[in-house]
């Protein structure tokens, strides 16, 4: 089956959008973030090299503790 130009130029165009060296991160449903290795699949911080694990927590910002707030409307 033949794949359209336009379909083949377009996966083209994302594969060149990601990042070909360094961490690449992967956003979870439940806020947290983790480290996607060469091979695509999820590495754990403890298994990457020290000066990745140094660049990484140089960039790193901290963290706001806010509290929830709930907004009620009471003339419905």
């Amino acid at each position: 089956m033949d794949i359209p130009a336009r379909r083949d130029d377009e996966d083209t165009r994302k594969l060149a959008l990601a990042p070909e060296d360094g961490v690449r991160f992967l956003h979870h449903q439940d806020g947290t973030w983790g480290l996607v290795g060469d091979d695509g699949w999820e590495v754990s911080a403890e298994d990457l090299d020290a000066n990745v694990r140094a660049a990484i927590a140089a960039v790193r910002f901290d963290l706001i503790d806010v509290e929830p707030i709930s907004v009620r409307d009471n003339e419905i």
